[in-house]
Parts: structure tokens; sequence; C-alpha cells
């Protein structure tokens, strides 16, 4: 059993259009379940989904990302709401669980309830973390679920993330972070879908799979444990593969395609000027990583932080020098 997660936070018209398309997955329902995570939305927001579920609500199909889909669901979703502690086992759940956290636990904080919910579940073999603001191609989940039976020592193992308003370019295939330097990317961004490098290549580089999409395995979340939640929102998959150091391989598997609206949950941008809100935990979060790893690395970036607010002021980019600076004071003063 693979347990989708989706963690929603006043995200419901992208939560609904990811789940339409999780409705066409080749995967048979005996072999997947959905937790919608429920980050304390407004008023509406799981109402909206609800009405999804019980075929109240029509979804938006008209993205180019659409086209190659199945035009008809192959699956029937039944569908459950519950509130996190709620008693009970997840093994008799439906096939979606729309779980209300009560509060805005961040990305990881909602990921994080929804996985120790499936984990009560003894045949859940893996959870596959997606983003609500993705769509997946029908074999995504098995083509993920194939390649880590067959590859035990995989922990976790991404997918290829496409543009989903340009869906013949990649978005990523993995990520590289330096923590001594501060600095990383994705691996493959802005190439052509059909002339992708090879999964040995990109595995090489890759140190961390990115977060959009990623199945990761029981074993990996028992031994290495869930995702950290201090960071709220960003690093977390750089700190998580930190922390693996070494124990279970990291992967990407080329044949699971998914397609991402970048940054339709907060703002982030590869193409544009990321949002406040992503420039701030961009930030502080780097802050944060680099203690935790790699201190002696600090004073460099700060300095480079510092830097960032400075080249934002040439732009006159006032607004953005301003959270970049807030960022690092609140990180360095324990806020």
């Amino acid at each position: 059993m693979i347990v989708v997660v989706l963690v929603n936070w006043n995200g419901h018209h992208d939560t609904v259009e990811c789940l339409e398309a999780l409705m066409r997955l080749d995967t048979p329902t005996s072999e997947f379940r959905v937790i919608v995570s429920d980050n304390d939305s407004a008023p509406g927001s799981i109402e909206h989904i609800v009405g999804w579920c019980e075929d109240r609500v029509e979804v938006d199909r008209s993205g180019s990302a659409w086209s190659g889909l199945p035009k008809e669901r192959r699956h029937r979703h039944d569908h459950r709401v519950i509130d996190l502690g709620a008693p009970g086992s997840f093994a008799d759940a439906p096939l979606v669980t729309i779980l209300r956290n009560g509060a805005n636990l961040g990305f990881a904080g909602g990921n994080n309830t929804a996985i120790r919910l499936a984990l009560t579940d003894p045949t859940v073999e893996a959870v596959w973390l997606l983003n609500n603001d993705t769509i997946c191609r029908p074999d995504a989940l098995d083509r993920l679920s194939e390649r880590m039976r067959a590859e035990p020592d995989l922990g976790m193992l991404g997918s290829t993330l496409v543009y989903y308003d340009d869906p013949t370019k990649v978005q990523g295939l993995g990520g590289w972070f330096d923590g001594r330097k501060g600095m990383g990317d994705h691996i493959g961004k802005f190439t052509d879908l059909d002339a992708l490098p090879s999964r040995e290549a990109v595995e090489h580089e890759m140190t961390y799979v990115i977060g959009a999409s990623m199945l990761v395995s029981r074993r990996f979340l028992e031994e290495v444990g869930l995702m950290e939640e201090s960071y709220f929102l960003y690093f977390e998959e750089t700190d998580w593969s930190e922390r693996n150091a070494g124990r279970f391989r990291i992967g990407w598997e080329p044949a699971s395609i998914v397609w991402h609206k970048e940054g339709g949950s907060i703002g982030t941008s590869l193409r544009h000027r990321a949002s406040n809100t992503s420039l701030y935990f961009l930030n502080r979060n780097l802050l944060h990583f680099t203690r935790t790893y790699y201190p002696r690395s600090m004073p460099m970036i700060a300095v480079r932080i510092l830097a960032r607010a400075v080249r934002f002021l040439v732009r006159r980019d006032i607004d953005g020098a301003r959270v970049v600076i807030r960022a690092g004071r609140d990180y360095l003063l324990g806020r």
C-alpha cells in the first residue's frame, strides 16, 4: 500500500485538480490511498474539497498539461473527514481522507501528521509526498513504486518535474546543495522533456529529492525519522538528506512525470522573483540549515545573505531587501 499525501492551505482549487488527476492513476485502488492534510485553511476550503468528493464541484481541466491525460476517472473517490488525533487505524480508510490539523503546521508539520496517520496501517510500505499544485501522469506512481520495490536500498525517490504551463520543459529532476557554500540548484531545469540526461548522471549529482514529488519508504521514515518541523517551509528535504547520512540511497525515476505549477502553493519560482513569504523562509532557513550542519560556514552565509539584500536595493526592490534582512535578523535573534 502507498499513501499519497497532499498538504492543503487555502489551495483548494489546486488540491481538487491534483485529486482529479490522481483518480486517473493506473494504480489499482487496492494499492493506494490519499490523505489531504489541511493546515487550518480559511472557511470554505475543506468544504470545496468535500464538494469535489461528492461530485458537486467541477475541476478546471483547461491547462495544456491535461491534454495527454484520460478524459474519464478510473476510480471512485469515497471519502471521510477526520480531526487530528481522532482514534482508530488507517487500515480501514476510504480512498480519500481529509485530515483537519486545526492549525497551520507548515509544509513539514502538515506532511508529518499525515505520515503518522498512514503508518498506523502496517501494510503501508511508502508514502508519496506530492505538492497539491501538481498533476501527475497516470503511470507516475507505478513507475516510482516499481523502482523502489526493485531496489530496496532506495529510501527516497523523485519524479521528473515539468512545468504545468509548458509541458515540454523540465523544472527539475533532482537537487544538489553544497552546505559549506550555501549554494544549490535544481538539476536539469529548463531542458526539453524529450532530451533528459541519463539516470546515472543525475543520481551522481543529486544530493536531495525535490519535495514537490518524493516517494519515501517506510524503512526510511522509521530509521531516519519524519520531516524536521522547525523549518516550517523550505529546506526540509535538504535536511532529510543530511540526516540520512548515506543510510539509504536517494534517486530519480525518469518515467514518473509530474507537472508542477511552480510555487502555486506559496509563490516560489525559478523563473521570476519569489514571493515575500518564499524569500523570508528561504533565507531564514539557509541560516538554520547552516548553523545545524555547517556552523563554520555561518559567517560566509551571513555575508551572502547581506549581499543578496544589497542586490535587491540596487534593483530598487526595497521590499525584497527588507524581507531578506528581516529573515536574517529574526533567525539570529531566535524568532
